[in-house]
This record gives C-alpha cells, structure tokens and sequence, in this order.
C-alpha cells in the first residue's frame, strides 16, 4: 500500500510527521519535496502538505504547479 505524501516525507527525512515543519528549512527535506514525483499524488495530499507546513491552501489545481510553490516557499522560507 502506498504511503500518504505526509507520511513519505517523515520517512525520506528520517522523522515523524510532527517534525516535519522543524525539518522544513534543511536543504535535504527542501530536495525531497522537490524530488517526489508530483503525479505519485493527489492534488488533495499535495494541498494538505501544503497547508500543513506554510498554513495555506493553494489556489492552483495541479499538482506539479504546487510541488513547484511548495518548494519555492521553502526555498525562501516563505513557510
């Protein structure tokens, strides 16, 4: 069974997903947000990760458009 998104990004950075916003701004969690294959989920898991780390839902309906601002939110550290 997959994984939820939440639950592979605790897992690709070695933590749980209460610790993922304590995470956020290591360059390793940013490149793992990056190299997920946006498509390997649905919109709605990439808007509740969105929504879970910078506390916004996105406006935008696809789902390698938000990987895209998730990343650059983080890269900026907008979140």
């Amino acid at each position: 069974m997959k994984r939820d998104l939440l639950e592979e990004l605790a897992k690709l950075n070695h933590c749980y997903i209460s610790d993922l916003r304590n995470q956020m701004k290591e360059v390793n969690f940013i490149n793992s947000v990056e190299n997920i294959k946006a498509a390997d989920y649905t919109f709605s898991e990439w808007s509740e990760v969105t929504n879970y780390l910078c506390g916004r839902t996105p406006e935008i309906k696809d789902v390698v458009e938000i990987q895209h601002l998730l990343v650059n939110c983080l890269r900026n550290k907008l979140c």
